[in-house]
């Protein structure tokens, strides 16, 4: 289903809904009107800052190459779009390293050994979105240096409108973890919410091999839909936000 079928679709259930509340005496003024708010919204274009896909691909995008630290790209692209910083993904990505190797308790002499506490790969590589919320939650002050106002991160569902309203928020950065291959969770990838458009869905910058080098990647509402549903990672997206 494209955007705009699913719009039809969706507009088309609330005039049903609002014409029998009208007949049953139950009709609601403000509640209409935020509903039609809501619907408008979903018509039209917007996203982060308003820049173009491609100056937002020239502005904050990086490449991750032949490394599995997707994750690490996207949390330094998120907060580069919040504190307008340069970091760079493989610096978060050798910062987790770093921070998953621990003495082991009473242990004071023995070899220091990892642990999965920040990625499920000693490199930094394989971050589950609670292990995203995590790093930014912890070790942010290690990211932003000399940033007093640092970020919080929590996970979230999110439904389409309220994408929407994340991308108009210069506060707000989504991540979103999903499978490329449906349903295999090995192929999970970590790209960050950037624009939306009625006739090509969501935009998301993306550090992976499949990235346009001037777009961004585009989910149709559709298919966003699918990605959810067949995943395997519960709740896929991770907000972060800046004081």
């Amino acid at each position: 289903m494209r955007v705009n079928d699913a719009l039809l679709d969706s507009a088309g259930q609330s005039y049903l809904a609002w014409g029998k509340a009208i007949e049953d005496g139950k009709f609601n003024t403000q509640a209409y009107a935020e509903e039609m708010e809501r619907l408008a919204a979903r018509t039209t274009p917007v996203s982060f800052l308003g820049l173009s896909s491609s100056g937002i691909t020239q502005k904050y995008q990086q490449q991750q190459g032949d490394t599995n630290f997707c994750a690490s790209y996207a949390i330094a692209t998120a907060l580069n779009m919040l504190y307008g910083a340069n970091i760079k993904g493989n610096d978060v990505a050798n910062l987790i390293s770093k921070s998953n190797i621990i003495n082991p308790l009473f242990s004071y002499n023995s070899p220091q050994t990892w642990s999965p506490v920040y990625s499920w790969l000693p490199s930094g590589g394989a971050v589950m979105p609670y292990q995203q919320v995590l790093i930014v939650n912890t070790l942010s002050g290690d990211i932003l240096k000399q940033q007093k106002n640092l970020p919080t991160a929590e996970v979230k569902d999110l439904q389409p409108a309220q994408l929407i309203e994340m991308i108009r928020n210069p506060n707000r950065a989504v991540l979103m973890t999903y499978d490329v291959q449906y349903g295999n969770i090995f192929s999970g990838h970590v790209v960050v919410l950037a624009s939306y458009d009625p006739d090509k869905g969501f935009g998301f910058i993306n550090s992976g091999a499949e990235a346009l080098q001037n777009d961004l990647t585009w989910k149709e509402e559709g298919e966003l839909k699918k990605i959810l549903e067949d995943s395997a990672w519960g709740k896929n997206f991770v907000v972060i936000s800046k004081p």
